[in-house]
């Protein structure tokens, strides 16, 4: 079943929509896995044809529709009675995450909008774990430092 870490699409003819949620899922959780060949209402594997270029195809998605990039597991699997369908795990700790120019989030089973407020601060987060505070230059010389404010500071 979906849920708000998995999606399901009947066929890779529904890229567009799974891209979308995969960038929701990125935005909610950071993680994920994506089915093609998997029908969306129950889970049940009705299969698709999986070929080289499909798996491409998919590979390109990803790299040509979500941004900042991710680099995806894609797996070809078959089940018992020969129905092949794609599996793809994906994760990234880079939010906010966008497809096509556009942020969503994850909501149950659904990708919502990102309201202005929650895109800002995931921005904010993102330049934080980037460049925090403390690991930022001061711009002022070793010299200014007061060994005894420091020692204070730090608990010696």
């Amino acid at each position: 079943m979906e849920d708000e870490r998995t999606e399901h699409k009947r066929s890779t003819s529904e890229m567009r929509e799974a891209m979308e949620s995969v960038a929701s899922i990125l935005n909610k959780h950071g993680s994920g896995t994506l089915y093609f060949g998997v029908r969306p209402s129950d889970g049940e594997v009705v299969g698709q044809d999986v070929s080289e270029k499909t798996l491409r195809d998919i590979s390109q998605a990803f790299t040509n529709r979500i941004e900042p990039r991710v680099a995806p597991a894609i797996e070809r699997l078959e089940t018992e009675g020969g129905k092949a369908y794609v599996k793809v795990s994906f994760a990234g700790d880079d939010r906010p995450y966008a497809c096509d120019g556009r942020y969503r989030i994850r909501s149950a089973d659904e990708d919502l909008p990102v309201g202005a407020a929650l895109l800002e601060q995931m921005m904010l987060e993102r330049a934080a774990g980037r460049s925090p505070w403390d690991r930022r230059p001061s711009g002022r010389p070793i010299a200014d430092v007061d060994e005894d404010t420091l020692r204070a500071y730090v608990g010696c």
